[in-house]
């Protein structure tokens, strides 16, 4: 069965009483732009689509009007597996796409897309107020908390210039900002020009640095800064969500106990 076919997301919602599962087929598990897709175009790339198809076993299933709606193991390998797969792939598939699916649950033995929102959603929704300059200053003070000196192996977050280098014999790990300097893994060679004056030059009078192998340079990946940023703004949001009492008491126990571990 189609589920990216609109006709068939109202034929199984609706025909089975259960219309307000709709917008669950359009997140997460019908078209190319629900998360079971974007799994597959990436954890999966190349293979046959393992999250499109086992979240639509699921989603079969979580229509049931029981209370034992959803699918334990027999029934999302039963309606999923062909003869070409293996069991393992298929649970492998689910537990990938809860972590970014807004309405997948899993109760220790059943599968089920309920209409509540899951902690995928509440944190995306959480980090859309998160401004760009709170999570700038998080990720900055996250980078020196990673980075930091080491015994003899200085690190130098941040410079503005080659003068903020010492020239000295001792080793030092020099962080470039990402706003300030970033490159693609693909041209990172030769190095930036910027780079090569830190390494060349030193002091307030730019004369040649003595101990040009004392100096390593960290840059950021272009292609990994906004998944930086991310990471970053959804671990906020996460931190925020859990330190509201309130707020977190009017969750499932499920869905508490899953946003305390991700806080942690």
């Amino acid at each position: 069965i189609d589920l990216a076919h609109a006709d068939v997301r109202a034929a199984l919602t609706v025909g089975l009483g259960r219309p307000e599962f709709d917008g669950v087929a359009l997140a997460d598990v019908a078209g190319p732009n629900s998360h079971a897709a974007a799994l597959d175009a990436t954890r999966f790339a190349g293979r046959p689509p393992y999250a499109t198809r086992a979240a639509r076993t699921v989603f079969l299933h979580s229509l049931e009007l029981t209370a034992q709606a959803g699918a334990g193991r027999n029934d999302y390998l039963l309606g999923t597996l062909t003869t070409e797969d293996e069991p393992t792939i298929i649970g492998e598939a689910l537990a990938e796409l809860e972590k970014t699916a807004w309405y997948l649950s899993f109760d220790t033995s059943r599968w089920r897309f309920v209409t509540e929102p899951q902690p995928a959603k509440i944190i995306e929704d959480e980090a859309r107020n998160i401004p760009l300059t709170t999570v700038r200053q998080e990720l900055d003070e996250l980078i020196a908390r990673v980075f930091p000196t080491d015994g003899d192996v200085r690190a130098i977050h941040f410079p503005q210039g080659v003068a903020d280098i010492p020239d000295e014999r001792h080793l030092r790990l020099v962080v470039l900002h990402y706003d300030d300097l970033s490159v693609k893994t693909a041209d990172a060679t030769p190095p930036p020009s910027r780079l090569v004056d830190m390494l060349d030059k030193a002091g307030v009078g730019e004369g040649i640095r003595a101990y040009r192998n004392s100096v390593l340079f960290l840059v950021a990946d272009s292609d990994l800064l906004e998944t930086m940023r991310d990471r970053v703004r959804q671990l906020l949001a996460v931190e925020k969500i859990v330190g509201d009492g309130a707020r977190m008491q009017g969750f499932a126990e499920p869905v508490r106990k899953r946003l305390t571990n991700m806080a942690h």
